[in-house]
């Protein structure tokens, strides 16, 4: 097989996948987004010919001249260039269509959910212990809390954690 079949395929593959983002989410599709695709492509090519130049050059990795078209970029063959541009393209094409999702505690606008409020309304006081601070018995959004701990593993010593090591 030669390295061109390979690229086809896989460039194929990067292509539709990219087309069916456009498609799909075409309301997302912004000139700043092409830009940054653009940009992104750019920067993923140079790197390709630098690096590849570099290998070749070095002897790290060599090619056979009856797979490959012959055109060059310096020492790197023009096949090489394919796997930066299907992966300019597939990424955020796949960003797009993927479902979005949050860490647990994160609100879709990507900011931290607070589990208690300052009021007293969800902040624990009908005796639930899971936003409860066991050493004042208020949740952690109603006040300061002034007293520390020092969490310990089972067996060992409270000040272990800030002496050095268990002794």
């Amino acid at each position: 097989m030669s390295y061109v079949l390979l690229d086809l395929m896989f460039l194929g593959c990067a292509l539709l996948v990219t087309f069916a983002a456009v498609l799909l989410r075409r309301q997302q599709l912004s000139r700043q987004n092409v830009w940054a695709v653009a940009v992104a492509l750019l920067c993923v090519l140079i790197l390709t010919a630098v690096f590849d130049n570099v290998m070749i050059g070095v002897g790290l990795v060599a090619y056979d001249p009856g797979r490959i078209t012959g055109f060059r970029v310096g020492l790197a063959p023009i096949e090489d260039f394919a796997y930066p541009i299907a992966v300019a393209l597939l990424l955020p094409a796949l960003w797009t269509l993927l479902p979005a999702r949050r860490a647990p505690g994160w609100n879709p606008d990507g900011h931290p959910q607070h589990t208690g409020s300052a009021s007293g309304v969800g902040s624990g006081e009908n005796g639930s212990a899971e936003n409860m601070d066991v050493d004042t018995g208020t949740s952690p959004g109603s006040g300061p809390n002034l007293n520390t701990t020092t969490t310990t593993s089972p067996g060992s010593h409270p000040r272990s954690a800030t002496s050095g090591g268990n002794r």
